[in-house]
């Protein structure tokens, strides 16, 4: 049996070498960095940084292209290009980016969704019967121990 990871990095290895690990961190963490509404509004699309910078160097001054919902996103969001630039810089530790390059049109959003997969969890039910067997019982820490195994069994 092989590691995953003998699999994954001969794969991963191209991508992330340099820049790419800039844009693909953005990619996977871009809700957590930005918040909910702004990931709503706007991805990461790439970073394109000035050919002679070092990527060991303080600053390294990328151009971020993010791609809109809707170009009627462009005006709010020219405003708040330097909080965007703020955000991904503190998140780096560094200064990655310089400024932000907003585009609308081309392929439609809808397409990255696959960044943000949305799983609908329900809640699992507990019957009835023993929702009042599992009340009748004094000790809470047991209580809560029952209805934590119930949720997990199937009727």
């Amino acid at each position: 049996m092989k590691k995953i990871e003998t699999l994954v990095k001969p794969l991963t290895q191209q991508a992330l070498v340099g820049d790419g690990y800039y844009i693909a961190t953005l990619m996977l963490d871009w809700r957590k960095i930005v918040g909910e509404q702004l990931s709503i509004i706007a991805r990461p699309e790439k970073i394109i940084f000035p050919k002679k910078k070092q990527l060991l160097s303080a600053a390294l001054e990328g151009n971020l292209h993010l791609r809109l919902s809707h170009s009627a996103f462009a005006i709010e969001l020219s405003f708040q290009e330097e909080l965007i630039t703020e955000k991904v810089n503190v998140y780096f530790g560094k200064e990655v980016i310089d400024r932000v390059t907003l585009k609308h049109g081309g392929k439609p959003l809808e397409t990255l969704d696959s960044f943000y997969p949305t799983t609908v969890v329900t809640p699992p039910q507990i019957s009835s019967d023993i929702l009042k067997a599992v009340n009748q019982i004094d000790n809470i820490e047991l209580q809560q121990a029952l209805l934590s195994l119930a949720k997990h069994i199937k009727f």
